[in-house]
């Protein structure tokens, strides 16, 4: 059994070791090694010494052989059993009172070891020969350095830099290794679980995947929790024999407003760790804009609650929800101007009735929402006097939300969906039929129905919606976004699923595609907040975004009674926001079964925040409010 977080390290009852360090006077740092199974006797001692000492711990070293070693800034500890050549060198820096920056031994009796400028070897590739020579020559040096188990042929090394590389790594190390860059994360240590498994230490957080015993994970978050930093960790064997090593508590960067907002969440002094738990909200994804490019995207928490390696990622794709309506109004502006269409003359949903090959359903279309008076803006705004026929009291202020399609039936068509016939019907047996409700322009009824209009019409003008919007969104470099439903992917393993209560919710399709069916990351929604912030960055002249936003001319010009003055034409916008420092602020929102999204653009700051989350909807909201906060004192 081993010990716990805050007492001594395990292992077996018998006399010690001598001292393995020597400390004329007590350091500077408080140095916590917990051990969990047995652990050779040696080792135990070197890493208590050095916490008695107080001295940093500088590298850690065991494999399954029981062959270790240990060293501090200026000593170095070993076990008797290491490969001669490899104790002669080190017996060397024990005599000239140098430490160890990196090192490793295999259990087929490779081993590397550098200091400083001077790296010895024996049994490495040329690759790693070649790639550790480069670091210790252009001054980086290394941090970590680590052998594969097995015969694999294997190895990985991180430098001063946090740079990771290595030979025949497996993929889903390679993912986040590829995200470090993005999420402006620094490696310092990677380690190879002897049953195959691996983990990654960075700034703030570990990765780890399969073969990692949970066992460690929970002993890692304990540390975390104590805001201590976790430097090392070391594998004996293939069950849970382990070390966890923290040099003191983690250090705070005032200068620093990623890790300001990271650790002060809601000016609170609490992480957005805690802040997730606090709020069950199992995967978050986050992505800032600071002068109209991506500061930092990074991901917290798992796509899958019952899955431990499942981490979020920069590029983990989530239900972007209703954040699909706006993306889908800037595609349908795009045809404005290509003059397919009108955005102000009456009779624009004629158009649709080509779509309608059966008589009866044309006629169908014509008496539930033709003849009407409305134009595309006033469908796009959301006051075109549409809502779908089961919402209770369609003039309440919402007209109805997008329905949860089945992934197995049969795929209904657009007329289906607007008609509410045949496969049209979604599978909470709610009938989404799209029906006229009164005089357009009056007052926003916001409803997804409107924008099965919009899907349509540019289905129409657009050579087809899927063709049309695809196109968009790779013109922007939207390169993780799709419309397409069910989404291809969401089994592919980097979709964050929905979670009510960390339980994951049902996979749905989603058919009203122009309301709810985009699967996006934050980094490729931050690409189009840019794109408006640039107004419109080509893709709209910047006359047709300020129309878009309800700037030149108002948004009342379409709608006489909007919702706070906000809904412009399929998005809100505010020229001077309260919540946002008095900042001219576009946004959108999404809320699917289990997920929660939010999009803010500040064009005026070239700024933005996309979030996107996966929990029960109050807990997430109060999260995003707490969020948006911290990002305003961090950054703003």
């Amino acid at each position: 059994p081993g010990a716990s977080l805050e007492g001594d390290l395990a292992y077996p009852d018998t006399p010690p070791v001598p001292p393995a360090f020597v400390c004329s006077s007590p350091g500077d740092v408080s140095p916590l090694a917990t051990g969990f199974g047995s652990l050779p006797e040696g080792f135990v001692s070197a890493l208590r010494q050095a916490r008695e000492c107080g001295l940093r711990i500088r590298t850690v070293v065991l494999n399954s052989r029981g062959q270790w070693l240990v060293s501090t800034d200026e000593q170095v500890a070993f076990a008797a059993n290491l490969p001669g050549p490899m104790q002669v060198v080190l017996d060397d820096y024990r005599v000239d009172g140098r430490g160890i920056d990196a090192a490793d031994v295999a259990e087929n009796g490779a081993w590397m070891v550098v200091s400083g400028g001077n790296f010895d070897h024996a049994g490495l590739s040329a690759r790693a020969v070649q790639r550790v020579q480069a670091a210790v020559s252009t001054g980086r040096s290394l941090l970590s350095f680590s052998f594969g188990s097995g015969n694999q042929g294997r190895w990985a090394l991180v430098d001063r830099n946090g740079t990771v590389d290595g030979e025949n790594l497996p993929q889903s190390l390679v993912r986040v290794i590829e995200d470090l860059p993005a999420a402006r994360r620094r490696a310092h240590q990677l380690r190879f679980h002897p049953a195959g498994g691996w983990i990654l230490l960075t700034d703030g957080r570990w990765f780890a995947t399969n073969g990692i015993p949970n066992g460690v994970l929970t002993n890692l978050e304990g540390v975390r929790r104590q805001n201590r930093n976790i430097d090392h960790v070391a594998f004996l064997g293939s069950q849970a024999d382990y070390t966890i090593v923290s040099n003191g508590v983690e250090t705070a960067r005032p200068g620093d407003p990623l890790w300001v907002f990271e650790n002060n969440v809601a000016n609170a002094g609490t992480s957005i760790w805690d802040r997730m738990r606090a709020n069950n909200v199992t995967g978050l994804s986050i992505a800032l804009v600071r002068d109209n490019q991506i500061a930092w995207a990074r991901g917290y928490g798992l796509r899958v609650s019952d899955e431990p390696e499942s981490y979020v990622l920069s590029d983990t794709t989530f239900n972007a929800a209703s954040i699909s309506k706006p993306i889908a109004a800037f595609g349908a502006l795009q045809l404005v101007e290509a003059g397919a269409m009108s955005l102000t003359e009456e009779g624009v949903l004629e158009d649709l009735e080509p779509l309608f090959s059966r008589r009866a359903d044309r006629r169908a279309y014509q008496d539930a929402v033709r003849p009407e008076r409305s134009n595309l803006a006033q469908v796009l705004q959301h006051c075109a006097a549409f809502c779908y026929r089961y919402t209770p009291n369609c003039t309440s202020g919402s007209g109805g939300g997008a329905g949860q399609y089945n992934v197995n039936a049969a795929i209904p068509t657009l007329t289906e969906i607007i008609l509410g016939s045949g496969n049209g019907v979604a599978s909470d047996g709610r009938n989404r039929q799209v029906i006229r409700t009164g005089n357009p322009g009056i007052m926003v009824s916001y409803t997804s129905a409107n924008y099965m209009l919009v899907q349509g019409l540019i289905e129409v003008h657009g050579g087809g919606f899927l063709n049309h919007m695809g196109a968009l969104l790779r013109n922007i470099g939207m390169t993780n976004s799709t419309y397409r439903t069910p989404y291809p992917d969401r089994s592919a393993g980097n979709h964050a699923r929905g979670h009510l209560d960390h339980v994951t919710t049902s996979v749905f399709a989603r058919h009203e595609m122009a309301a709810a069916s985009l699967v996006s990351t934050p980094v490729d929604i931050a690409k189009f907040v840019i794109a408006v912030n640039r107004r419109g960055q080509s893709l709209l002249s910047p006359e047709m975004v300020d129309l878009y936003l309800g700037k030149n001319p108002a948004a009342t010009v379409f709608c006489s009674r909007t919702v706070n003055n906000t809904m412009a034409l399929g998005i809100r916008h505010q020229l001077n926001n309260r919540s946002w420092g008095g900042n001219e602020v576009f946004w959108h929102g999404g809320l699917h079964n289990g997920y929660r999204t939010r999009m803010v653009g500040l064009p005026e700051r070239s700024a933005g925040l996309v979030v996107f989350m996966t929990g029960d909807v109050t807990s997430a909201d109060g999260l995003y409010g707490e969020i948006r906060a911290s990002i305003l004192a961090a950054y703003f």
